[in-house]
Order: structure tokens, then sequence, then C-alpha cells
């Protein structure tokens, strides 16, 4: 009777280990996004990149702050959402969306760093938050967890550099023919990779390959898109022979 009662628990008692391991990633979004000047002729961008629930052992992620041209929007947004360049799981050899827009020249890298968490929005069996913290925040703490704070300062001559890696860009000269000026407008856009795919080259070890969730359309977690996403300015950089480098923001 002892053992049958034994038994009888087992199967009442519900056993995490069963179960989802984790939640789904909710959702991710930029809470907040500073584009201006700094000193010393540089452009600085700060981002706050917050994701709703996930795994949590991901105590980092990456951002990747692309630059592209306005008129190649369009093809951008149709290549990373292909589903065969989708599939993370196809090795880190496979050929995917990004390598796809950085060889055609679509898209020019910026910059990219990793975060680390600034907290987690989800508390345990016990009350806990997973900092070690007891439950009963204030609302307005509450809403910093989770969060990935990225700042990013690149000189006008750096972005001069990288912008013309683009292919379809117009260097054209000054009005009355004189060789040297240059203006072109474009655009930024944020790429969060998950951390089992091969963007994810500055996740700590430990961190990186850790299995991370993001789903596609169908809700199938192969994609290696966390977040992917244009910012919403477009900044004009010009440049000739008697002003220098000149970024306008709008």
């Amino acid at each position: 009777m002892r053992w049958s009662m034994a038994l009888l628990a087992c199967f009442l008692v519900p056993s995490v280990a069963w179960g989802q391991r984790d939640p789904l990633v909710v959702e991710c979004y930029l809470p907040s996004i500073f584009v201006g000047h700094a000193a010393g002729e540089r452009l600085s961008i700060e981002l706050v990149f917050k994701k709703e629930t996930g795994p949590v052992e991901h105590k980092e992620h990456q951002m990747y702050l692309l630059a592209y041209l306005p008129e190649d929007e369009a093809e951008i947004l149709r290549i990373a959402s292909d589903p065969e360049l989708l599939d993370k799981t196809k090795g880190d050899d496979a050929r995917l969306f990004l390598d796809v827009l950085l060889e055609r020249g679509l898209v020019t890298t910026l910059a990219t760093k990793v975060a680390k968490r600034h907290g987690f929005a989800g508390r345990d069996i016990l009350g806990k938050y997973a900092d070690g913290s007891k439950a009963g925040r204030a609302k307005e703490d509450f809403l910093k967890l989770n969060t990935f704070w990225f700042s990013f300062s690149l000189t006008y001559a750096e972005l001069f550099d990288k912008i013309s890696k683009l292919k379809n860009l117009r260097n054209e000269d000054l009005p009355d023919g004189t060789p040297g000026f240059f203006e072109q407008r474009f655009k930024m856009l944020v790429f969060v990779p998950v951390n089992d795919c091969k963007y994810a080259t500055k996740v700590s070890d430990g961190i990186r390959g850790e299995h991370d969730f993001g789903l596609d359309e169908y809700g199938f977690p192969k994609t290696p898109i966390l977040y992917f996403r244009p910012l919403p300015y477009e900044i004009l950089l010009r440049r000739d022979s008697d002003v220098g480098t000149v970024v306008y923001i709008r």
C-alpha cells in the first residue's frame, strides 16, 4: 500500500522536466532609440533592446547596426523573409540572409557588439526574479527588466568609408564639374540574432550555441533572427573638398 501511494504521488505531481523547458519569446522591440551628434564629428546611436520572456540563460545578446540605401529597402526585406535563407539548422557553412545581403552590397555593417542583460522580467516559483531580488518591484523598475543597452559611436570618416561599400552608391561631382563631391542618403537597421546561430559571433562561451527562440511566420524556431527592423531615420552624408564631411539627420 505504501509503495502504491508513493507511485500514485509521482504521477499526480507535475514534473517541470516533462514540460516545456522555457517560454518562447513573446515579442521584442526597441523601447528607446537615440540618434544624434557627438563631439569630434561623430554620430552617436543609443538603443535599448527589450525581450519579453524567453530562456533565462541568455544573459547576453549581440546587435548588428547595418546601413543601406532607401531605394534598396524592399529588396533587403524580401531577402530577409526568404525561408530558404532563414534556416539556422543548416549549419555555420550555409549561406543565410545576411551573407547574401553583404555579398550583394545591399547592406554594410557599421558596428556590432554584445550587451549584457539588465534584468529579467520573469519570476521563478519562489517569487524571486532571475537577478535574485524578491517580487514586488515598482512598475518603473519592472519595465527596465530583461533589457539590453547598446551604444555605438562612429566618426563621419568611418561612416563615409563604410557607406562607400554599398553597391548602388552614387558618388557625384560638384555642380560645376569639380571632382570631390559626395552626397548620399542612407538608413540604418538593427539585427539581433538568436544565440544559437552563426551570427552570434561575440556572445560569451556558455551562452552562444544555447537553444534560443526566434519564430518564423509559421511558428517554427528555425530562424536566426530575433529582431530585424529599420530605424525611423534618414541620414544625409555630405562630403566635399571645401567643407569636409557633414551628417544631417531627419
